[in-house]
Parts: C-alpha cells; structure tokens; sequence
C-alpha cells in the first residue's frame, strides 16, 4: 500500500493535478500523513485541479490543514469516488475532500473525520476491519482537551463549490463535544 511519511506538501499519491489532467478507476490503500506543515493532504491527490473519477481510497490520511480522504484541496472535480477509514486534521477537513471550490458529484465517504483517535491506534488496528475496531478504539479513548478542530465535515470540511448526490456514512467527531464513556 500507500505511505507517505516525509515532510511534503501537498501531499497524496499525487501531489498537484494539473487542469486537463483526469485519473480515472483508481484504487488506492495506504497511509499519507506527512511531516512538516503537512497542507492540502488527501488519499489521492493534495491538490486537484483536474478531473478525479471513479477512484477509492482506503486508508488513513493525517495532516494539518486541508486534509480529505480523496483530495486535500479541490479545485477540480471528484466524481464517484468513495472513501473509507480515517481522516484526520485540524482545520478544513472532510472525508472526501479537505476544502472544496471546486465539485463534488456522487461521492460516498464512510471515513471517521476527526473522531478522537490516536495515530497509534490507527497502526495498530486492521485496515479491512478498520471500521469495526473504531467502536472498541473509542470505548477506551482519553478525550483530551486542548485539540481544536474547525470547519470538519463528513463528505467536505469548507465548501465554496458545487456538492451534489454525495453521501456520508462515517462518524464527524469534534474532541471537545465528545462524552467520556
């Protein structure tokens, strides 16, 4: 699979997509959570200007901000696409797309975003059944109080663009909102 470790930005298995580019049928698994400022991160591609379609990521993506589970900043359009696993960021991230200003058309996401996990529970914990191990991650987890996330969402974080048919199937958590169990 997929790991992108290093200090780069944007980040993603494409960092920058130019304006005609087009990936299509795509389907990726892995880990991108760079070091450093860690900006405009997502599973495929950091930033989109072109056309992503049809592709599917699953996996973990970490960063700081503009973090999605397809793109970190897109300015282009994602079609189709679906992602599953965990997202992470503290400001502008979404399951699909981190910052949208672009479109966003039939898209699914079942990503946890910023739900309070750690990145070594994210290691230690099983890719194919990484949604069943959220539950038993979130029963132990210490909720700590001096993370603060803005503009998180399930299919975009921050959107100025187009969402049209998506859909959401994962948990949106907030650290500060959620209940000691």
């Amino acid at each position: 699979g997929l790991s992108i470790t290093q200090s780069v930005s944007p980040a993603g298995l494409f960092g920058v997509l130019q304006k005609d580019a087009v990936i299509t049928e795509l389907n990726v698994e892995g880990t991108v959570s760079p070091s450093g400022d860690s900006e405009s991160v997502g599973g495929i591609v950091g930033e989109n200007y072109g056309s992503v379609e049809n592709c599917r990521f699953s996996g973990v993506v970490i960063g700081s901000s503009s973090v999605g589970g397809i793109a970190g900043r897109n300015s282009g359009t994602l079609t189709g696409c679906t992602a599953s696993g965990a997202v992470r960021g503290t400001q502008y991230t979404g399951g699909i797309a981190g910052q949208n200003s672009g479109t966003l058309l039939r898209c699914e996401n079942a990503t946890a975003v910023n739900t309070t996990v750690s990145e070594a529970d994210i290691a230690e914990a099983d890719l194919e059944n990484l949604e069943n191990t959220f539950y038993r991650i979130l029963k132990r987890e210490e909720i700590t109080e001096n993370a603060v996330t803005s503009d998180t969402g399930g299919v975009a974080g921050y959107s100025t663009g187009a969402i049209q048919s998506c859909t959401n199937t994962g948990s949106v958590g907030y650290p500060l909102s959620l209940i000691h169990i």
